[in-house]
């Protein structure tokens, strides 16, 4: 979880962790965020996520969802 927060560019962090909080708190029913994640080369990357709560297994949550790279193009 931390390696993925330190690579979220500095300007989605805060937005992207409140979606997923939302989600988990039950103040929305799906996740659907676009967000930056910084390659190795130092640029940026931009993807799309989505997903929602399906179930609990022993107490903890299951969430189903996917993550999508967006082409260059779009970026």
């Amino acid at each position: 979880y931390q390696q993925f927060v330190d690579i979220v560019h500095p300007d989605d962090k805060d937005r992207i962790m409140r979606d997923m909080s939302d989600l988990i708190e039950g103040r929305a029913d799906k996740y659907e965020t676009k967000y930056r994640i910084k390659h190795k080369d130092g640029r940026y990357m931009q993807f799309y996520d989505k997903g929602r709560i399906v179930g609990k297994i022993k107490g903890d949550l299951v969430i189903a969802g996917f993550v999508l790279k967006e082409s260059q193009a779009n970026t």
